[in-house]
């Protein structure tokens, strides 16, 4: 019984010192200069891009089959960034225990990528990642999990599947895409023009997914939260409201839904 004590005194020892040395740690607030410079990293290939900080990311598709990294920012911010890769992915942030600030736009941090294959771009922080060019790609998957916004226009795929769990937004433009998927679980809202064969779209949170402008032909669209729906639907538009929000549509589709006044028609 006494060996037991002990090793639970030792025990609440350690976690004590740790906790201590942790709350030790301090946390260094630097001062953008204001002063730009373009720096060359240097990183493998890559097919995904995750932010995870409040830089934010211009991507292009590169021709050429090579991929780069530069970065534009103040002098003295440059190489406190943390950018690698990991498992394929391209991850930007700032290194642990800095805290960047600056006036006007001399804190702002620019990341101009390129890579000849994108398959996910991830939002986890303040940071934006916008696509400069058209993107032609299989499959392609956007997260928006913090307050950054993905945004673009042209995307052409097979699939294209979205998801917000933040307050941040995914406007995207220009879509020819077979299926789509949409979904919002926080805050955020969503905005897809283009068209695909198959759009399923589906909020569970506060923000509203605006599809008016996304010709699908066949449309699911389900809310269960207090955010709403519009669409665009040509032949068949299937809708489900358990919620507190509401869906409304374009086109003359055929439409499988319970009565309910919180189905509209736009047209």
């Amino acid at each position: 019984m006494k060996r037991i004590a002990k090793t639970i005194s030792g025990l609440a020892m350690i976690m004590s010192v740790l906790a201590l040395n942790t709350s030790c740690i301090e946390v260094r607030r630097i001062k953008a200069s204001g002063n730009y410079i373009t720096k060359n990293i240097e990183v493998p290939d890559f097919n995904s891009i995750k932010v995870q900080g409040s830089e934010d990311i211009l991507f292009s598709q590169s021709t050429d089959g090579k991929t780069s990294v530069k970065v534009y920012a103040s002098d003295n911010i440059v190489d406190l960034l943390d950018i690698r890769v990991d498992d394929e992915t391209l991850i930007v942030k700032h290194k642990n225990n800095f805290s960047i600030f600056g006036f006007g736009d001399n804190g702002n941090v620019k990341v101009i990528v390129s890579s000849p294959n994108i398959y996910g771009a991830s939002v986890q922080g303040s940071g934006d990642i916008l696509f400069k060019t058209i993107i032609k790609t299989d499959k392609l998957d956007l997260y928006v999990q913090g307050s950054g916004d993905i945004n673009g226009t042209g995307i052409i795929c097979n699939e294209l599947h979205s998801t917000v769990q933040g307050s941040g937004d995914i406007a995207i433009k220009g879509i020819k895409c077979q299926n789509i998927e949409a979904g919002i679980q926080g805050s955020g809202d969503i905005l897809y023009e283009g068209e695909a064969n198959s759009v399923t779209l589906k909020t569970q949170g506060s923000g509203d997914i605006n599809a008016a402008n996304l010709k699908g032909m066949e449309v699911y669209a389900t809310t269960q939260g207090s955010g709403s729906i519009s669409c665009f639907a040509i032949h068949d538009l299937k809708a489900k409201i358990q919620g507190s929000g509401d869906v409304s549509y374009k086109g003359n589709p055929r439409v499988d839904f319970e009565s309910n006044n919180k189905l509209h028609k736009m047209d």
